[in-house]
């Protein structure tokens, strides 16, 4: 399969005729807003996302279409060239099955912090012997697996944030590792806020998705080069989905 679907938008602009390509931005099958998801009204959205759609909109010859998959097709198409672009990436993830591709990657687009939320009571607690920590499925818990801590790890994996989140509250996992604003908007959304907190003393990262591509390093320049030019962009975008940013 060809990596791009083309189709051609007919734009005037003075006065020649402009033909915007459509790129397919591979995303996630998941429901992740604030960073990315499906919203109310069933349209894919999110910070990172709408980074890209400005960014999109600035150029009259790039048209993305965002198509969600699976997060472990969503790996495979980059690879297999049936995508243009996939986001979110990072140069950190699966390295090893990208040994032998090479994969371009733009600059920092959006900051995250992936940790683990809690019960209040075991905010801070030390574990010696186990940790039970529920992850989405599809994901894995990096910052724990790099941990040099003795306790032993059991996963257990659900496919719906709100699934994990009842298990923590019943005590049935220890806690949950996932996208701290992600998992305080989901708490948020289900009227459950404050009953699971960010653990700071447990292993978590602190870091950016980026957007990588097989074939479009021209794009990547271009977005690098439209980031560096609207600098307090993501700054508005961070304070409208109320993500914080890195420091």
């Amino acid at each position: 399969m060809k990596a791009f679907l083309t189709f051609f938008t007919l734009l005037l602009f003075s006065g020649q005729t402009i033909y915007a390509k459509e790129y397919i931005v591979g995303v996630e099958h998941l429901d992740y807003l604030p960073q990315y998801g499906f919203d109310s009204n069933k349209r894919y959205d999110g910070l990172g996302i709408e980074v890209l759609r400005q960014f999109s909109k600035s150029n009259d010859d790039i048209d993305f279409k965002f198509t969600p998959y699976p997060i472990k097709r969503l790996h495979q198409n980059l690879l297999l060239d049936e995508i243009d672009f996939k986001y979110p990436d990072s140069v950190h993830w699966n390295m090893s099955a990208k040994k032998k591709y090479d994969v371009i990657y733009s600059d920092n687009l959006v900051p995250y912090t992936d940790g683990i939320l809690v019960l209040p009571k075991n905010n801070g607690r030390s574990y010696s012997d186990k940790f039970r920590v529920g992850i989405p499925l599809g994901f894995t818990p990096v910052a724990l697996l790099n941990s040099s801590s003795n306790y032993k790890l059991q996963v257990i994996k659900k496919m719906k944030i709100s699934e994990l989140i009842k298990l923590a509250n019943l005590g049935r996992v220890d806690g949950i590792y996932i996208n701290i604003d992600v998992g305080l908007h989901r708490l948020n959304q289900l009227g459950k806020s404050g009953t699971l907190v960010f653990d700071n003393n447990l292993p978590h990262i602190n870091d950016y998705y980026q957007l990588s591509t097989i074939n479009h390093q021209g794009i990547i320049n271009k977005l690098n080069q439209f980031i560096r030019s609207h600098p307090h962009l993501l700054s508005k975008l961070q304070a409208k989905y109320g993500i914080k940013p890195i420091k």
